[in-house]
């Protein structure tokens, strides 16, 4: 149950910001990335309350034990310890809406500030693991950043080579209803997910999808929010799901088990996701509102 909780909650980290698989979608769209982290905000409490519920109901039909009851001084002791890492999203909204700073400088502003309660405030590393874990971040910015390139060479490829518009044609030609056109997309999605790894996923499909969506009237914002959740659930799924054989291997637990214990999650998830698709404005919405677009 823990490995099924821990492979399934994986999937919130990219919808909550900040969320790297939604700055590359942003960056390759042209869509305002600081628009699609707020638009993942009410996605990213749905999918929480329906696996909040799952944990709920899982208690009561297994009969797990109560926690005991904490007092108000070992509750105020916890929101004291939780507070500052807490404001972080605070820090990268509120800077973004005010115009304190940009997006991408948010990410930058959220490291500094992270690296100092991890150094100086909680001293949980100290600054010789500092280095370390800053070498393997630059390693991996810079595999992006070279991905970023190839995926911005192979899409100006696609379109001299006019294959986003054949597809267009060819979809729009034979697929007249936009929820038919999502449907087919969720299942395509969750199939390339289970083979391919987010980044790589959305640096190669972003440009092909784009154009066939705002053909059928599909907000980018939307369709950002959809590609990436369809993405995170096939890393869960049989039989190439990556994230299955990280915690295969960390916990300790057969592989057959563990896609056992995940099949009550893949339905809450794609409960989530269906009400996420259909329903637009649980990702424009709150962008709308905050004047960064969505409607």
């Amino acid at each position: 149950f823990s490995c099924a909780v821990t492979a399934a909650s994986s999937t919130l980290g990219p919808i909550i910001p900040p969320s790297m698989p939604l700055v590359v979608y942003g960056t390759i769209s042209g869509t305002s990335i600081g628009a699609l982290f707020v638009a993942g905000v009410v996605p990213g409490i749905i999918m929480g309350v329906v696996m909040m519920a799952l944990v709920f109901v899982y208690a009561i039909i297994k009969k797990y034990p109560k926690d005991r009851l904490y007092t108000k001084r070992q509750l105020l002791h916890a929101c004291k310890q939780g507070f500052l890492p807490c404001m972080t999203p605070v820090i990268i909204l509120l800077g973004i809406y005010t115009g304190i700073f940009t997006p991408t400088e948010s990410a930058a502003i959220v490291v500094i500030y992270a690296a100092i309660l991890g150094i100086f405030v909680y001293r949980e590393i100290n600054f010789r693991e500092f280095v370390e874990v800053l070498k393997e971040t630059v390693a991996d910015a810079i595999g992006i950043c070279i991905l970023i390139s190839a995926a911005t060479l192979f899409g100006n490829v696609l379109v001299k080579a006019m294959i986003p518009q054949t597809v267009m044609e060819f979809i729009v030609n034979s697929i007249s209803n936009k929820y038919v056109f999502l449907l087919i997309l969720n299942l395509a999605l969750l199939l390339v997910g289970m083979f391919m790894e987010t980044v790589s996923a959305i640096t190669i499909l972003t440009p092909i999808i784009l154009p066939v969506a705002v053909a059928f009237g599909i907000n980018p914002i939307h369709l950002g929010i959809i590609m990436v959740l369809n993405l995170m659930i096939g890393v869960l799924s049989p039989p190439f799901g990556v994230v299955l054989f990280a915690i295969n291997k960390v916990g300790e637990i057969s592989f057959g088990r563990l896609v056992k214990a995940l099949i009550p999650w893949f339905i809450v998830l794609l409960a989530a996701l269906f009400i996420v698709t259909m329903v637009p404005w649980t990702c424009t919405w709150l962008p709308s509102t905050m004047g960064l677009g969505g409607l």
